[in-house]
């Protein structure tokens, strides 16, 4: 089903995975059994697996089970449960090496079992010999073990544990039941939602249902991680397009994505730019796209958004109030950081910031709007509502007077004394009002369209580039100078459609969904060539295409 040198192996509610790393294993190449826990900081590489006398020539993966094909024999792995894996082979032994660090150990627990301490990154496996013995060499050293390799027979079956601080056995199932029973969840949660079928459908659920990683730590609700490769922390934008997703399969999940957030808001009403279960960084923030993003979310689903309107509701006014009061020069809210924008080097930043974008302003009317609708829908006071539809109104005012100049968006940094126009680069984000809709003047929503129409400049058999292909600054993996993303495709297909061009918004979600059909669910893509870049199985790319396969 896929390559687990590109797409991690892993399941719904675990931090565990299995990746075969070239190039990203402190103990050589090979397949490593990792723990994402503690956010991105290193690759969580705890055990390199290997054949003994035997070498793995190749990989068969479902969801269900992974099977390592050796040359006398096989070994298959599964997840029964997000803190357990189980490990079989058939004419072929392992070898488990412990990535080992500061007081890293092992010890014999009774029964042939054994307890390994991964101190540095703080959890605890036990070793359990189902079916046949274990071999343990761990020799001490003053205070850790120099080295833990636990090896198996050559016909086997292993469970390892993974637990904080006791151990608890849980009820086991035989090998092939637990396999026949992760397959079954998982055709569950795929059913799920499903209005049409696509090339890539399959493997997309997978990518969203494998990056689901349990409460823990600060984390209290389940989290829907970016990737089980090396994006592995939740951030504040991309959140917004898995809710989006996860509305049609399990909408508590998909409401959950943007409640967590509200449960790391600061006392100034900032979300955190990203977070784990270990903490949360205010470093940077991400743009306000979450009003837009519980509108489109309520107008689908209005029953199971209700009892969580409130709570929903002040997270939102919070958020709006923390760029309102405390992200603003001279009335003007800004960005301090490409990061902010979500955008990280898109030439918009060029010269740096303090960078006020016409981007930013569009979402802030937009959750104006949804505050204004949903302070409606909770029979707030008309003062409450009116004064969401007045600072909607003046940041439409303050859209079309300031930033856009010469007929075109534009944005501006800030030199310490005044907002001077950015006029270096030709970035697809100053095109964002798009969103607005109908809230735009005709001439300005058709001249948007009309340009982005225009193969000359961002428009490509793929989408729509980031960067225009006639900008100096353009580059095929230039991050946000170039490359087609799903966040910024679901945005401007969605605006599109709202600004009345139905066909245009309709082609846009083809070209994009057949560029996933084609090249898979990478981070971004190069714009021209089609090809996928960085991450390979990433959620937010997961999480569009099948928005967009779904609704579009």
């Amino acid at each position: 089903m896929f390559d687990i040198s590109k797409i991690s192996f892993s399941r719904y509610n675990s931090y565990l995975a299995i990746t075969n790393w070239i190039g990203r294993g402190e103990l050589g190449n090979g397949i490593y059994i990792r723990s994402v826990k503690d956010g991105d900081l290193d690759l969580g590489n705890l055990f390199l697996l290997e054949l003994i006398d035997d070498e793995a020539i190749d990989f068969t993966v479902s969801p269900e089970l992974l099977t390592i094909h050796g040359k006398k024999g096989s070994v298959q792995i599964n997840f029964p449960r997000g803190n357990e894996i189980r490990i079989k082979g058939q004419g072929v032994s392992v070898k488990l090496t412990l990535n080992s660090k500061t007081y890293d150990n092992a010890i014999p627990y009774n029964h042939g079992k054994w307890e390994i301490n991964s101190y540095s990154k703080e959890i605890k496996i036990m070793a359990v010999p189902i079916e046949g013995i274990l071999e343990v060499d761990a020799p001490w050293e003053k205070d850790r073990c120099e080295k833990v390799q636990i090896m198996t027979q050559k016909n086997f079956s292993l469970a390892l544990d993974f637990y904080k601080s006791v151990w608890i056995e849980p009820t086991r199932l035989s090998f092939n039941d637990e396999t026949y029973k992760i397959k079954l969840e998982f055709d569950s949660w795929k059913s799920k939602g499903l209005k049409k079928e696509s090339l890539k459908n399959e493997l997309a659920k997978y990518c969203l249902w494998s990056s689901i990683v349990s409460e823990d730590g600060i984390l209290k609700r389940k989290a829907s991680y970016m990737s089980m490769n090396w994006m592995t922390n939740i951030w504040s934008w991309d959140n917004c397009f898995a809710a989006m997703s996860l509305l049609d399969i399990d909408p508590k999940l998909a409401i959950d994505q943007i409640l967590i957030f509200g449960d790391l808001q600061d006392e100034n009403g900032a979300f955190p730019d990203f977070a784990n279960n270990m903490y949360s960084s205010f470093s940077c923030s991400k743009p306000p796209i979450h009003g837009w993003a519980l509108k489109w979310m309520y107008e689908r689903n209005e029953k199971d958004l209700n009892p969580y309107l409130d709570e929903i509701y002040n997270i939102l006014v919070k958020w709006t109030n923390y760029w309102l009061k405390h992200k603003t020069i001279n009335g003007i809210p800004y960005y301090t950081h490409g990061n902010d924008s979500g955008w990280d080097n898109s030439t918009l930043f060029i010269d740096g910031a303090p960078l006020a974008g016409p981007d930013l302003l569009t979402f802030l009317i937009l959750q104006c709007d949804t505050l204004s609708f949903f302070a409606e829908k909770l029979n707030r006071s008309e003062d409450e509502k009116n004064q969401w539809i007045k600072t909607s109104e003046d940041l439409l005012n303050l859209l079309l007077s300031k930033f856009y100049k010469n007929e075109k968006f534009i944005g501006y940094r800030y030199n310490g004394d005044d907002f001077i126009p950015v006029e270096k680069g030709d970035s697809l984000v100053v095109y964002m009002p798009i969103l607005l809709g109908k809230k735009l003047p005709s001439e300005i929503r058709n001249k948007i369209i009309k340009e982005l129409k225009d193969e000359d400049r961002f428009l490509t058999k793929f989408g729509l580039s980031t960067e225009s292909k006639k900008s100096q600054y353009y580059r095929g993996d230039g991050y946000w100078r170039g490359p087609i993303w799903a966040p910024t495709t679901m945005l401007f297909i969605d605006g599109i459609l709202r600004s009345g061009d139905t066909e245009f918004a309709n082609d846009l979600a083809k070209r994009y969904c057949n560029l996933i059909d084609q090249f898979g669910l990478n981070e971004n893509h190069n714009s021209i060539t089609g090809e996928g870049q960085r991450d390979d199985g990433f959620n937010w790319t997961s999480s569009v295409y099948l928005i967009l396969n779904n609704y579009y």
